[in-house]
This record gives C-alpha cells, sequence and structure tokens, in this order.
C-alpha cells in the first residue's frame, strides 16, 4: 500500500509468491555457507520443489506465515555468516538478527517461539566473539527497537490498551477456542505433519536426517571430534533447537490448519543442510560424485513429481473444494455486487471476499472484535460502522448460522446484536436470500438498477 499499490486479492497473491521466493533465496545463501556451491544448490531443490509441486492449497495461497518466515530466513543467513569461524566480527550482524527476531513477533505472534530460538543462537554466537559485550548489547537493542516503535506510536496515540487486546488478547482467546490440552495439541500438529501432502516429503526429509545421524555418530568416534568437528556440531545443535521453535509455533493454536506447517520450512532445510553435511564429511573419498545429485533426484522423482502426476484434478491446489461451481452464495453475490462495488461480511467468513471477487467493505476480515465481550467492543464496533458508512457496500452478509465457523447463533452474536449496524441494514438493505447458512442483503438502491 506504501509503494501505491491497490490491497486486491492479485496484489496480496503476487506479496506471497515474492515472499515465498525471497525464503527460498536467503535459504539458499545460508546453505552455501555451509556446503560447496554445486552440493547446496542439491540440498537446496527439495526445499524450492516444496512450494513448486505441492497440492496443498494452504501452501498456495498468500498466507500470514510468509513474513515471518522471510524474516526468519534473513536472520537464519545472517547467523550463519557470523558463526563461521573466518568471519570478520561484527556487531552489526547481531543486531541485524536481534532486529529481524522482533518484527517477526509483530508480523505474527505465533512466531514468537521462532524469534526467541533465534535470539538464543544470536545471543551464544555473540558470547564467543572478542567484544561480547558490545555483541550482546547490539542483538538485545536491535530485537527491542520493533517493540520499542510499535510502543511509542501506542502511546502516542493512546491506544496500547486496543493493541494490547486486538493483538495478544485476541490470539490468546483463540488458541482456546480449540480447547485441546498441551498433548492434544502436539498429535494434533504431529498429525498435520505426515497426513497432510507434506507427509511423502517430511518421511523422506526423515529418511535424510537419520542417515545424517548415523554419520554424526560415527564421525563423533574419530579422536579428532572435538578439535575438528565441534563447530558443525555447535550447527546441528542450534538447528534441533529452531525445530523444537517451529514444532511450538504449529502446535499452539492447537487447530489442524496446515499453513502452520510453513514454520516448519526453514527448520526442515536447515535440518537436511547439516544432515548432508555430517555425510559427506562421513563418506567424503568413498562415494562417487554423482552420488548426491542421484540421491536428490530420486527423493524429488518419489516425494514431488510422482504425487503431482497421480494428483487428479489439480485444481485441488487452489481451494476449489472450497467454491465448488457454480456456488449459489458467491453467484448471487456477484449478481448484486460488480466488480467496483464491496461487500461487508459480518462474522467469520472472510472467503466470502475471494470467493465472488469483490473487495472488503470494512477493514476487518472477521467480526471476532465486535463480537467478543471486552472493554473495547464498541470502539471496534464504531470503526466497523464508519467503514461500512463510507463503503457503502452493495451487499452484506450476515455469515452467523448453525454450520459457520466459530459464530453459529444468530441469536447471540448475529448482526442484530450491533444496534447501529442493524439500524443500518434494515433502513438501506433488503433482505434477498438465506443460502448456505448465510443472509443475504443487498442495497435497495442497487435493488432498483437490477
Amino acid at each position: 500500500a506504501l509503494a501505491g499499490s491497490p490491497p486486491s486479492y492479485v496484489s496480496s497473491r503476487l506479496t506471497g509468491v515474492a515472499l515465498a521466493f525471497g525464503t527460498l533465496a536467503f535459504l539458499l545463501l545460508v546453505y552455501r555457507q555451509f556446503l560447496s556451491e554445486r552440493l547446496a544448490a542439491l540440498v537446496w531443490l527439495p526445499s524450492a520443489c516444496f512450494f513448486i509441486f505441492t497440492g496443498e492449497a494452504n501452501f498456495t495461497h498468500c498466507s500470514s506465515e510468509h513474513l515471518p518466515i522471510f524474516l526468519c530466513a534473513a536472520a537464519a543467513w545472517l547467523l550463519a555468516r557470523d558463526s563461521r569461524s573466518d568471519a570478520q566480527p561484527s556487531v552489526w550482524r547481531g543486531g541485524a538478527v536481534g532486529l529481524l527476531a522482533g518484527a517477526m513477533v509483530f508480523s505474527k505472534l505465533q512466531a514468537l517461539p521462532v524469534a526467541c530460538a533465534l535470539l538464543a543462537v544470536a545471543g551464544v554466537v555473540a558470547w564467543r566473539k572478542p567484544r561480547r559485550f558490545a555483541a550482546l548489547t547490539a542483538v538485545l537493542a536491535g530485537a527491542a527497537l520493533v517493540p520499542g516503535l510499535f510502543l511509542v506510536m501506542f502511546l502516542r496515540y493512546d491506544v496500547l490498551r486496543e493493541f494490547w487486546f486486538s493483538y495478544f488478547g485476541r490470539n490468546m482467546a483463540y488458541t482456546r477456542l480449540s480447547g485441546a490440552s498441551p498433548a492434544r495439541k502436539v498429535a494434533l500438529a504431529m498429525d498435520l505433519i505426515f497426513n497432510v501432502s507434506l507427509g511423502p516429503y517430511t518421511v523422506a526429509l526423515l529418511a535424510v536426517w537419520l542417515a545424517g545421524l548415523a554419520a554424526l555418530v560415527e564421525i563423533a568416534r574419530t579422536p579428532a571430534f572435538r578439535a575438528k568437528f565441534f563447530g558443525p556440531a555447535a550447527f546441528t545443535a542450534a538447528l534441533g533447537l529452531l525445530l523444537l521453535a517451529g514444532l511450538a509455533a504449529v502446535a499452539t493454536p492447537g487447530n489442524p490448519y496446515p499453513h502452520y506447517l510453513l514454520f516448519l520450512m526453514i527448520p526442515f532445510g536447515l535440518l537436511t543442510t547439516a544432515a548432508v553435511m555430517w555425510i559427506e564429511l562421513a563418506v567424503r573419498g568413498r562415494a562417487s560424485k554423482y552420488a548426491a545429485g542421484l540421491a536428490i533426484g530420486v527423493f524429488l522423482v518419489i516425494t514431488c513429481i510422482v504425487p503431482t502426476v497421480l494428483r487428479v484434478p489439480f485444481a485441488d491446489s487452489w481451494d476449489t473444494g472450497h467454491f465448488p461451481p457454480p456456488n449459489p452464495l458467491a453467484n448471487t453475490i456477484r449478481q448484486y455486487a460488480s466488480l467496483g462495488d464491496s461487500v461487508a461480511v459480518w462474522g467469520w467468513r472472510s472467503e466470502l471476499n475471494v470467493a465472488s471477487n469483490r473487495m472488503p467493505a470494512t477493514r476487518f476480515s472477521d467480526s471476532v472484535l465486535q463480537i467478543e465481550p471486552s472493554p473495547y467492543r464498541e470502539y471496534f464496533r464504531s470503526v466497523y460502522a464508519a467503514d461500512f458508512r463510507s463503503a457503502r457496500p452493495a451487499v452484506f452478509v450476515d455469515a452467523v448460522g448453525p454450520d459457520a465457523f466459530a459464530y453459529t447463533d444468530r441469536a447471540t452474536t448475529g448482526y442484530e446484536t450491533f444496534p447501529e449496524l442493524q439500524e443500518a441494514v434494515a433502513r438501506d438493505y433488503r433482505l434477498i436470500a438465506d443460502i448456505d447458512g448465510a443472509r443475504v442483503f443487498v442495497r435497495k438502491t442497487v435493488m432498483g438498477h437490477r
């Protein structure tokens, strides 16, 4: 938006693609810090093919995980450069890692465990520098910069409480909606990892990691292990911490949404790098120079190419399951709202804007802040009402109903519980249909032109 791009579905998709492949670019730079250029390129291929061949709709739409994993990949590259024994000491790299980790928390709160893991590794790297106090200070100062800037802004405009509720309070309430115990959340995360379309890919990576672990055990028996391989061993331990943080990010909400698995993309890729590094050290001089390329080729054929060939229909990757053509509700919205019109949705069904290809009338993708009891509900209702009056949406959809997501009782959470909105709808709109559990209202002036 700051660059002048319209906030549309197309621009959000392009943003997601840019962030995804920006993440891949930083991953390749990380791999090249620990492997030869040729081997790094081969190890990078599975990460690239994860996006190219995926059949899971949650990985192909623009997702809120794309920004934090991009920031994480950039931080991982800086840490990789900083941790090398031949690297020139620099407090700026540590400060940049702290800055990126701090920004991750404000790009998506779910990234908090991963950000903490990055800061822990950055702290260890800083402690090993000649000017450790300056290096640690840079990491902490960088981590505090983004939160500090937000804090100053929120205090300046006296909205700190509103921010705290809408960002932290709302997310905590969301994690409690599932009602799952910690053990159940871990089980759900494991089910996601091994039973979604990512399953064969994960199993194949697990085989690579086990081979790397076997190589590490073999090398650890050598007398020169501590002196010669301490650096790679420390790198592997750091990746283990990052993997645990990624698993925590996936499991914490307690919901089986595959797009959470994007938090594991970087730990999976870096662990594969470590495994290949140990395998290369163990078989050096005893394997063909074509062995690595052949192994990667077999990996891609089994986990990416064959599943893609067998996938019928391929369009399942693009969310057609949510909007089977023709979709009566989306068709009704398109019938009364032209391309230049906006559509307001009450409840939690923002995909209707995507299905109808019509812009949202308010800044809220759902109505949680307007529905959930809190000291700030009236504030967020007033913002919603102001957006609604300004946009004058052609169609208003009350998505609260028996089969809806999160909000099913119209008597307690329907649009009628918001008096100002009920008054506006009663005055300017007419109910024309109750389709798929949602009530569709059309603006009377629009009805007159149809």
